[in-house]
């Protein structure tokens, strides 16, 4: 248990493995805080899952971060002016007039902190703060959250690593200083790739409310599009997928695997098959069990053998609802049942956010067994230290997005 002397206007960092409680720090601290920080004022809580923090109920960026202001009965005027200096702290000025649902994952996590932030608490706890976000947006939003912390609000983050631009004090939580990252033997890539041609995402806006069925909430939806795109993956080789939070990475590659409304077109017959492990591993838990969630297939590596021997090489309970997993260990889980769905392509879109060092090196031995195997695996990552590490064992290629349009 951290004891957490903190200080109002002060920045803590809490750093410590996936499943050494952070999490559950952080909702004790929520819900029964310290008499120092429940005398400094409101105690608010960011949560791991940033669309928690999305209501639902607005049709804009604009309006999910006046919703707060107004329940506590600030002055039109007052809330503009807020709204409009919250939109820059947070880089979201350019979508303020977007559907929440438009977002990108790192864009939807810069919203629920602004969420948050536009209420000034006393003290702020974020729970893995940085996940899924690009260098800019790490670095806004840790300007933010100094800010914040500058004006008087105590600021405490939980992760797995610390954040240099955020600074302040780090505290450790149990043995996270004491894991190495350990990486595999150099792997020998082929000269032959996969083509997946004409990658085309398109995502438009037509969401209601349960409670509005019998209406439009939106009558002149946006639509986002990227595309179409060629993507070379080599086999035995990793395509870095990169670009900015919202140039459309996610889409590219759910449309890849056409899991979105999307159009894909192959020079190859029959199409090449994707695999697609996507960025939120909760979304993709349909199964009550570990093993079930592994059943299907098999892979290379700590990936395998029957699904209970893949499950107990990992460290992990093969009955054990995947929920009920620590956040790295439900994310390896869902890497190896991609990798043993045995497509063409396996399709990993941030698969280091959440995993802890213990996680990480998992993670690395995953890939580099996939790609023995000639396995194309193609990668989304914003964390460039995760990518150099990848480089040191495998042939990595990259490829940028252009910007996204919208109408």
């Amino acid at each position: 248990m951290v004891n957490l002397e903190e200080i109002p206007g002060q920045v803590t960092q809490i750093v410590g493995a996936s499943g050494s409680g952070l999490t559950r720090l952080a909702h004790q601290w929520y819900q029964s805080p310290p008499q120092q920080w429940a005398e400094a004022g409101e105690v608010a809580l960011v949560l791991q899952e940033a669309s928690a923090h999305i209501s639902g109920l607005r049709a804009t960026v604009y309006e999910e971060l006046v919703f707060p202001l107004e329940q506590r009965g600030l002055a039109p005027s007052l809330m503009r002016e807020k709204v409009n200096q919250m939109l820059q702290t947070i880089g979201l000025t350019t979508y303020a007039q977007h559907h929440p649902a438009q977002l990108s994952g790192g864009q939807t996590r810069r919203l629920a902190l602004g969420v948050t932030m536009i209420t000034e608490p006393g003290t702020l706890i974020v729970d893995n703060a940085f996940a899924g976000l690009d260098t800019d947006s790490r670095h806004t939003l840790a300007t933010a959250l100094r800010e914040l912390a500058n004006q008087g609000t105590g600021v405490v983050v939980l992760g797995h690593s610390v954040n240099a631009d955020l600074g302040g004090v780090v505290v450790y939580h149990g043995d996270s200083q004491e894991t190495p990252v350990v990486l595999p033997a150099k792997i020998e890539p082929t000269s032959s790739y996969v083509l997946l041609s004409g990658v085309h995402a398109i995502r438009g806006v037509n969401r209601k409310p349960r409670w509005r069925l019998g209406r439009r909430v939106n009558n002149n939806p946006s639509v986002f599009q990227v595309g179409p795109v060629d993507l070379r993956v080599p086999r035995g080789g990793v395509l870095w997928l990169r670009g900015d939070n919202g140039s459309g990475k996610t889409s590219l590659l759910r449309a890849a695997a056409g899991v979105d409304q999307a159009s894909r077109v192959s020079a190859a017959e029959p199409s090449p098959t994707v695999s697609l492990a996507v960025q939120h591993a909760a979304d993709q838990v349909v199964e009550p069990t570990v093993a079930a969630m592994l059943q299907s297939g098999s892979g290379a590596g700590l990936c395998a053998g029957p699904a209970s021997g893949v499950a107990r090489g990992l460290g992990v309970d093969p009955q054990a609802h995947p929920l009920d997993l620590s956040q790295s260990d439900l994310r390896i889980i869902q890497v190896v049942a991609a990798a043993r769905r045995h497509a063409d392509v396996l399709a990993l879109d941030e698969p280091d956010v959440g995993v802890d060092r213990a996680g990480r090196n998992t993670l690395h031995r995953i890939i580099a067994a996939e790609l023995a195997a000639h396995r194309a695996v193609v990668m989304t990552c914003h964390d460039e230290s995760f990518f150099a590490e990848v480089a040191e064992y495998a042939q990595v290629k990259e490829q940028w997005l252009p910007g996204v349009s919208g109408s």
